[in-house]
C-alpha cells in the first residue's frame, strides 16, 4: 500500500469517528437544554458533563487503538 493510500484511509477513518463524536455530543447537549425547569438542574448538568467527558474518553481510546491498526 502506498503512503498516499494509507494517509487517505486514515483520514477517512478519523472523519468517521469525528462524525460519531459530534452526533453524540449534540444529542447529549440537546438533552441538557431540553431539561424541564422543575428538574434538579445541577444534577442534570453534572450528569451531562460526566456523559460528555466519558464519551470523549471512550471515543478517543477506541479511535487511537483502531487508527494504530491501520498503520
Amino acid at each position: 500500500m502506498s503512503e498516499l493510500d494509507r494517509v487517505r484511509e486514515q483520514l477517512v477513518y478519523l472523519r468517521f469517528w469525528l462524525g460519531i463524536m459530534v452526533a453524540t455530543e449534540i444529542a447529549l447537549v440537546g438533552g441538557l437544554i431540553s431539561t424541564p425547569i422543575g428538574a434538579n438542574s445541577p444534577l442534570w448538568f453534572i450528569g451531562a458533563f460526566g456523559a460528555v467527558c466519558s464519551a470523549l474518553v471512550l471515543f478517543s481510546c477506541t479511535g487511537r487503538s483502531s487508527a494504530a491498526s491501520i498503520k
